[in-house]
């Protein structure tokens, strides 16, 4: 689990949104979304081990935390971006 914790972390998923008047998003990113961006890149995380503090509602670099194993938390860096 360390070892893919390692390759985790390494990661930064990228988030196209639209967005409105001052660059405000509409909507958040979800678990589901960040499980399918996971998915793309070969990695099968179900997304009830991401666990998201706050809801991601706006541009900018965000962290989000991802158990791997009881002990074993891995942090991914989430890029939104504005269409």
């Amino acid at each position: 689990m360390e070892s893919l914790k390692q390759k985790i972390e390494k990661e930064t998923l990228k988030f196209q949104v639209k967005t409105g008047e001052q660059e405000k998003m509409f909507g958040t990113i979800s678990a589901k979304q960040i499980k399918e961006e996971l998915s793309k890149l070969g990695y099968n995380i179900d997304k009830t081990k991401i666990k998201i503090d706050h809801p991601i509602m706006s541009l900018g670099m965000h962290t989000v935390q991802i158990e791997l194993h009881k002990e074993v938390l891995a942090t991914i860096k989430i890029h939104v971006q504005g269409k």
